[in-house]
């Protein structure tokens, strides 16, 4: 049975939230045990009805059959498409022939998107940069485009008389939330949500994060106006500094000081058990490293090692020789990090256990340095370590604690 719910949000503007608990694998990429929501969002002035963003592609009857429980599609006049992906856009089709005098808004690209994805021929009408769009007599839209956040085609749409902000993908979280409003949670479920806007951010913006301080600054000149920020996916927010706040520190590619986050992978056992006196050593200095295992009993989920790894001030990477090369999943842990990962500031240990030829560690630091991560040191040894590797790799734990 699908889930969702519908709920006025302030005066004139409610949510049509769909709560997806059947997506194991956000972009059939991202592990979301949490699940996720696909918020749409009806907005009424005066005399006139916006709908704003949609719900993921294969939901369509659904969420025709739930608008109607807040409007009458043929009564709908805007349907603002902020961001053209499928998982917002998916509705918009099924929605603009019930809609028959609806005008799409949105920018050029996300236009031309919509139609060779849907091969939609509908009414459109582009937004540029910063355009005010006079939607009725009481009401104005301000769209801001905000390319790479994470399509070249995103805009955030500010309503300035009701001082909200639809901000589509911007802002976003995994999870469910248990009430519409981020503020309404409990101190645990804040946390919780707090780690998900990250994990979303570092996995679906990460590679852009070069975009999100370029991006902020055009949005400057409204945050004191903003009374609510609608994203969506996740929660809506009433205090816009909540996730301004992360956008800021993962826009900066800050780092958290002494952060350690080791990953390794061991066939039988020789990596794992020099790791494990890496993890001692460590934690003689008073730091608890963040580990994840790829051996015959566990292996890692990916979009919480890459979140994690995002603002690690160090991280360890042990991987075996395998075919004389990086072992398979070390090597997509490096292709995600050089995708997603910012090297600023960085400080990476290899580790590197070998039967016949050390080449592994030499093609892992070439595919790192190429990215521009600084590799401080390389312990590599022939089949178990010895006293000499462990006293080397004490060294090695001095120079990054």
């Amino acid at each position: 049975m699908v889930d969702y719910i519908i709920q006025k949000v302030v005066e004139d503007i409610y949510i049509l939230r769909l709560n997806d608990s059947s997506t194991k694998y956000f972009e059939a990429l991202w592990e979301i045990p949490e699940g996720v929501t696909y918020n749409s969002f009806v907005v009424f002035t005066d005399d006139r009805v916006i709908v704003v963003d949609g719900w993921k592609k294969g939901y369509e009857q659904i969420y025709i059959e739930a608008l109607k429980e807040v409007v009458e599609p043929g009564n709908i006049n805007y349907i603002i498409v902020n961001h053209s992906e499928p998982d917002h856009s998916g509705t918009i089709p099924t929605l603009a022939k019930v809609a028959k005098q609806s005008l799409i808004l949105g920018h050029r690209m996300a236009i031309e998107i919509l139609r060779s994805f849907y091969g939609l021929e509908a009414k459109y009408r582009p937004v540029n940069d910063g355009e005010l769009v006079k939607i009725s007599e009481g009401e104005t839209l301000v769209a801001h485009h905000v390319p790479w956040l994470h399509w070249p085609d995103t805009i955030v749409s500010y309503f300035v008389e009701k001082k909200a902000l639809f901000s589509c993908d911007v802002f976003g979280s995994y999870g469910i939330p248990s009430r519409v409003f981020y503020e309404e949670l409990g101190d645990d479920e804040k946390r919780l949500f707090n780690h998900y806007a990250k994990k979303y951010f570092v996995n679906i913006i990460g590679k852009y994060v070069d975009w999100v301080t370029k991006n902020l600054l055009k949005l400057s000149s409204l945050l004191n106006n903003i009374e609510i920020v609608a994203p969506g996916h996740g929660p809506i927010y009433k205090n816009v500094e909540t996730p301004l706040s992360l956008y800021r520190y993962l826009g900066s590619k800050a780092i958290e000081r002494r952060k350690t986050v080791i990953v390794y992978a061991s066939m039988y056992g020789f990596t794992e058990n020099i790791i494990n006196t890496l993890i001692e050593e460590i934690e003689k200095k008073w730091i608890h490293p963040l580990v994840f295992r790829i051996t015959d009993k566990n292996q890692p989920v990916y979009s919480e090692l890459i979140t994690e790894l995002f603002d690690a001030e160090n991280i360890v990477i042990g991987t075996p020789n395998y075919d004389s090369d990086i072992y398979p999943s070390i090597k997509y842990v490096a292709e995600l990090m050089k995708a997603k990962i910012p090297p600023d500031n960085k400080r990476i240990v290899l580790l590197s256990s070998y039967g016949w030829g050390a080449v592994a560690a030499k093609k892992l630091n070439d595919v790192l340095s190429e990215k521009g991560f600084r590799v401080v040191d390389i312990v590599e040894f022939k089949g178990r370590p010895t006293e000499n590797t462990v006293d080397f790799l004490k060294r090695v734990v001095e120079k990054i604690t």
